[in-house]
């Protein structure tokens, strides 16, 4: 059995914060993606991502990853607003869509009467 810093329902989110976080670094303060990646990789924020705090694999954006790396880096940089990165309207999408998921994953297992059809309701397609 493998262990892992973190569990696996944080994966994709920590993948996705870790590549907005490259976009972010390189098209926006115009960082070689490389020397960005080298400062990352010595700054606490990578032991952070190592550890699997929450805070950082699913709490903070790329946006905040890349301006706390800078500050750790000891670099006095102008901050640049990551309005890109906000994007409110996918975030009340994913919360309606959770919502009406969960109403019928709940109303699904509410009409079960044996567990068979219970295992049914559980496995994602």
């Amino acid at each position: 059995m493998e262990m892992h810093a973190y569990s696996e329902d944080y994966l994709l989110t920590a993948q996705r914060i870790l590549g907005d976080m490259l976009d972010y670094a390189v098209n926006e303060y115009e960082f070689d993606p490389d020397e960005f990646y080298k400062m990352f990789l010595v700054s606490d924020v990578s032991r952070q991502f190592q550890e699997g705090n929450p805070t950082y694999i699913a709490g903070k954006n790329g946006c905040e990853i890349v301006k706390e790396v800078i500050r750790s880096a000891g670099l006095i940089m102008e901050e640049i607003p990551d309005e890109m990165y906000l994007d409110i309207l996918g975030w009340l999408g994913i919360g309606v869509l959770s919502m009406v998921y969960s109403k019928t994953v709940y109303e699904d297992i509410q009409s079960s009467n044996d567990r068979r059809s219970f295992k049914n309701v559980l496995r994602i397609s």
